[in-house]
């Protein structure tokens, strides 16, 4: 089929990849524009424009898809699909109605749940045990399109967001070729997506870094999992902000004050239970274990943390 791309971030490039080693014709990607990036305020590009360049696919990188030369464009290739996944800008209606099979996305959750922005982080905050990528054709909604292709997994609570956002990328670039097949094989059957159980995945704020040691056990466990490894949920210690970024956890009745390091081992009092950091960073710092943690950095039993 002929296809153009679009995305973004690194979760989108599995899926890029994919479209570039199978049978359609891609006849170009749309990207965010480089962004200037470190001290030097050099622009700087995406891995997806990087994969373009190295392969030689035309990118096209406008501001927003309201650009004249880039609509013109796209509607000279006279595409039978664009395939969406983490692109970072709004599809406009003339573009959602230009392929013949519309527009079509690739969204790492259990739709309708976690709609939005964020939706691995928000799957693993919230505890969920089953989640899915689903392959969706796009309306002007926030992924409210009709479901055509989902592949469900299992979720243990040892997922971290680096590793499930891996997982997701692979499975759904692999839906998508799927998804294409279907489409060119006039196959797909579109199903609504229920208007129970709707959920929105919001953007991380800064303030949900912080961990709350008054907050359930396994709420903590969840988020410094859902957090891991960008940007990490941290705790204050001698006023120096410390990253936990793995952690594992009892389930016990106790009578210390949440927050309180209770031994040697950094074992800390919450609601519920007790927290183990395992991974640590401290500010300007290497990630290290907990033991090589404690060598360096002395930790008092009994007091409280913030």
């Amino acid at each position: 089929m002929r296809t153009v791309f679009m995305g973004s971030s690194d979760f989108s490039l599995p899926a890029l990849k994919a479209i570039y080693e199978s049978n359609h014709e891609l006849l170009a990607v749309c990207t965010k524009p480089p962004s200037v990036a470190g001290r030097g305020m050099k622009l700087a590009k995406n891995e997806v424009y990087e994969f373009c360049e190295e392969h030689k696919i035309l990118v096209l990188s406008p501001k927003n898809l309201r650009d004249e030369k880039t609509l013109f464009l796209l509607e000279s290739f006279k595409l039978d699909v664009i395939a969406v996944c983490s692109y970072g800008l709004i599809l406009p209606l003339n573009v959602l109605n230009m392929p013949k099979y519309g527009c079509i996305n690739i969204h790492p959750s259990n739709l309708p749940m976690w709609r939005g922005a964020d939706p691995i982080r928000r799957t693993i905050m919230s505890g969920d045990k089953k989640s899915a990528v689903c392959i969706m054709k796009m309306d002007e909604g926030l992924d409210t399109g009709d479901v055509f292709l989902k592949k469900e997994l299992d979720l243990n609570d040892k997922d971290s967001y680096s590793l499930l956002l891996s997982n997701m990328a692979i499975i759904g670039a692999d839906a998508l070729i799927e998804a294409m097949e279907i489409l060119s094989n006039g196959t797909a059957v579109y199903e609504k997506q229920s208007t129970e159980g709707v959920s929105y995945a919001d953007k991380l704020s800064s303030e949900e870094e912080v961990i709350n040691w008054n907050d359930y056990v396994v709420s903590i466990h969840n988020k410094i999992r859902a957090l891991s490894p960008r940007p990490g949920a941290y705790f204050k210690y001698l006023g120096e902000q410390i990253k936990i970024l793995e952690s594992n956890y009892i389930e016990t009745s106790h009578k210390h004050k949440f927050g309180t390091i209770i031994d040697e081992n950094l074992s800390i009092a919450c609601e519920g239970g007790i927290l183990i950091p395992e991974l640590l960073q401290r500010q300007g710092r290497k990630v290290i274990y907990r033991d090589a943690f404690l060598r360096g950095f002395n930790v008092e039993r009994g007091i409280v943390i913030s």
